[in-house]
């Protein structure tokens, strides 16, 4: 999917999701026609203060971690699991963050292809902005 389809779907989606919401505040639908996993309950303020962390360096103690830190949240940076993500790992991450009453609120994956952190060349070798490790990139984030 190039760019601009990307950005043209999601803008759809979003709109589409805004027009239900008004709707369903209005009383003018009876019920949304997208609807959400039920989240569960989290204690977690807003702007809470987290850590960002890479389980792969040992999920358990990595999370565990958080916690004994008297964090409530982490940030996920999954780049040591692409190509190596699957189910079975997200439900022990998922048990995981459960046991110890962590929230993940962000995971990132960054690589792979070249990456240069400044203000001069980074915005255009980070994220999907680069044509030559775009396509490697959504599959590693997918």
């Amino acid at each position: 999917m190039k760019r601009r389809e990307f950005l043209n779907a999601a803008a759809l989606q979003a709109g589409a999701m805004a027009t239900a919401h008004a709707a369903q505040r209005l009383g003018l639908a009876p019920k949304p026609f997208l609807t959400a996993a039920p989240q569960p309950q989290s204690d977690l303020k807003p702007m809470a203060l987290g850590l960002l962390i890479k389980p792969s360096d040992g999920p358990e103690a990595t999370i565990s971690r958080v916690k004994n830190m008297g964090f409530t949240n982490c940030f996920f940076s999954l780049d040591a699991y692409i190509d190596k993500y699957t189910p079975a790992l997200a439900d022990e991450l998922g048990g995981l963050l459960q046991k110890y009453g962590v929230t993940a609120t962000t995971a990132e994956v960054v690589g792979p292809g070249r990456l240069v952190w400044d203000f001069e060349d980074g915005p255009s070798t980070i994220g999907l902005v680069p044509r030559e490790s775009r396509a490697a990139r959504i599959d590693a984030l997918k």
